[in-house]
């Protein structure tokens, strides 16, 4: 084998070995949308991803970015996260008087209906308590 061929067969592994980083880069960005991509957190993760604690662990594996990222997660820059607002309490015209002409089986179709409804209930029935 030729120098020539020698460079080229190495380029090619080392090309393929860039390639399989990038893919498990890749799909560990997918995972983590909080994650941003900039050149700071990049070099936080590499750093870890080659630090002698962490020789165990493989570049162009998901899980060993997955292992990377939760050791060094407090240092990187991460979008916040937005949390959905809860509904507040709900707010029911359901009367006591209402709820006693039902049926057992209609109260519990309608406690089975919604939790939202179930809540409803459970507010009108304490209410009447309170009374």
């Amino acid at each position: 084998m030729d120098l020539e061929t020698k460079y080229q067969a190495a380029q090619s592994t080392n090309d393929a070995i860039v390639g399989n980083i990038r893919r498990a880069c890749a799909e560990f960005m997918r995972r983590h949308s909080e994650y941003i991509a900039s050149q700071r957190n990049e070099q936080i993760l590499f750093a870890a991803m080659s630090s002698p604690e962490n020789d165990h662990l493989s570049p162009t594996s998901v899980a060993s970015w997955e292992d990377v990222y939760a050791q060094c997660r407090e240092q990187l820059d991460q979008r916040p996260v937005v949390r959905r607002q809860v509904s507040a309490a709900p707010v029911s015209k359901l009367t006591v008087k209402e709820i006693d002409g039902w049926t057992a089986k209609e109260l519990q179709r309608q406690i089975e209906s919604s939790p939202r409804r179930a809540a409803e209930i459970e507010l009108a029935l304490s209410r009447n308590g309170k009374q």
